[in-house]
């Protein structure tokens, strides 16, 4: 949302699970400086398989 330099100065990076079930996971996650405005911020849902033996 906001690009990031070198010169930015300190970042706080976080993030969630939203919902964790068996098979499906839904994530967040954000980067934000040290006021508090948001830099970044983003969303996954993952499907979760099982492996075969």
């Amino acid at each position: 949302m906001s690009p990031i330099f070198a010169d930015s100065g300190e970042m706080r990076v976080t993030g969630h699970v939203v919902s964790g079930g068996r098979t499906v996971i839904t994530l967040e996650g954000c980067i934000e400086d040290a006021e508090g405005r948001i830099y970044a911020h983003g969303t996954s849902t993952c499907l979760v398989v099982g492996r075969k033996p």
